[in-house]
């Protein structure tokens, strides 16, 4: 699986009327080494980091 397969299909067609903001893929294994850029995807959609 690369990126976010077909999720965002698949929620809309679940949760018709709601509003999706954009995904973040992060593989498993790479997780650990994620951190910038979870960090600007945060800053990027506005979301606050816990």
């Amino acid at each position: 699986m690369s990126g976010l397969g077909t999720t965002e299909a698949d929620y809309t067609a679940s949760c018709p009327g709601a509003t999706l903001g954009e995904g973040l893929a992060v593989r498993g294994e790479e997780v650990a080494d994620a951190g910038a850029t979870i960090d600007t995807w945060l800053r990027r959609t506005g979301l606050p980091r816990a």
